[in-house]
């Protein structure tokens, strides 16, 4: 049994879980069926109302074939569920990329910082210009 993805039911490479399914159902079913009507049909009893061989073989193949149908339901139940919570995975991501599409940034802030050499031409010039304008802040906030 190998598995590739997270559905459970890749039994082998080539074999499509769908077709298992399905003749699981049909097997229990069309078993079933052939098995209630020979018990109809024929006597599978002792004289002393006991059944034979043939009919705890009956009975047993009959139990058999309601199991196979009922774990083909079970395992079909399964495996919609299983296909729900993957498709309900790819809307939630379509969802997701779409609403990024929709509505996209729209207010961006930006901070950096750079170092710069002292001695770099135009950067003593600079500082002497910022420099002057923070000290006449400050003394207007003094002032103020």
């Amino acid at each position: 049994m190998r598995s590739t993805d997270n559905n459970a039911f890749h039994l082998t490479d080539g074999m499509d879980p769908d077709i298992v399914i399905a003749a699981l159902k049909i097997t229990g079913a069309l078993l079933g069926g052939v098995l209630g009507a020979m018990g109809v049909l024929l006597n599978f009893k002792r004289p002393d109302n006991r059944l034979t061989g043939w009919g705890v073989i009956l009975l047993v193949g009959i139990a058999l074939s309601a199991a196979a149908g009922v774990f083909g339901s079970i395992a079909e139940g399964y495996k919609a569920k299983s296909e729900a919570t993957l498709q309900s995975a790819r809307t939630e991501t379509l969802l997701r990329e779409l609403s990024r599409t929709i509505q996209p940034i729209t207010q961006l802030e930006i901070t950096y910082w750079a170092k710069v050499p002292s001695d770099a031409p135009g950067v003593q010039a600079y500082v002497d210009r910022v420099s002057k304008v923070i000290e006449a802040q400050k003394e207007f906030q003094r002032s103020a």
